[in-house]
């Protein structure tokens, strides 16, 4: 009866979606810095992550129009946890969210895959991770399961020793959806983490 139920019902909805105890907030930290979807790539750049045009291609740059995107194929490397195959890599997709033309390089992160997984092997070197619920590297299927809760699709692969969960959101108030994979390594437990919003 009263007009401002919907508003009410609107901010705590709000308050609940803005929460880092829940997955569909799409944020993490890694090594100690906090992301949120969409963030700029340069966030990336400043904690040593980076991918060089000109191996795609494009040796004078890209330009992106308001709205392109690209998929989460860009593989990023960094000094740190190395460049080759058995590294560290995550796996990015760009977004320009603004009206202006932009250069990718100063576009946003609109999916993002981080795994410590190289096949059917857990990689040597990588960064400590924190997801919602306090998930980090190697949390069990149980403790995970616990955290996002129903999933919507799930696929197991014997022969590499995995299982992969797949998480989907419908944000009614933005008219987005987010999506986010999880794989549970046996023997390791959690090894990779998807997170992107359509």
């Amino acid at each position: 009866e009263s007009t401002s139920e919907p508003s009410k019902v609107a901010d705590i909805v709000e308050e609940v979606i803005g929460s880092s105890n829940e997955w569909y907030d799409m944020s993490f930290t890694m090594d100690g810095k906090d992301y949120k979807l969409p963030f700029a790539y340069s966030d990336l750049v400043d904690a040593g992550f980076s991918f060089d045009l000109s191996e795609y291609g494009y040796e004078n740059g890209y330009k992106m129009n308001e709205g392109d995107k690209v998929f989460a194929t860009i593989a990023l490397t960094s000094e740190k946890y190395g460049s080759d195959y058995t590294s560290f890599m995550p796996m990015v997709g760009l977004i320009n969210n603004s009206s202006e033309v932009k250069d990718i390089l100063d576009c946003e992160i609109w999916s993002i895959e981080l795994s410590v997984m190289n096949g059917s092997k857990i990689i040597e070197s990588y960064p400590t991770i924190e997801l919602t619920g306090g998930l980090t590297w190697g949390s069990t299927e149980e403790e995970t399961l616990k955290v996002f809760g129903e999933y919507e699709d799930s696929y197991r692969s014997d022969e590499l020793g995995y299982t992969k969960y797949d998480f989907y959101y419908r944000d009614e108030e933005l008219s987005r959806d987010i999506r986010v994979d999880i794989t549970i390594k046996d023997g390791f437990g959690l090894c990779q983490y998807k997170v992107e919003y359509y």
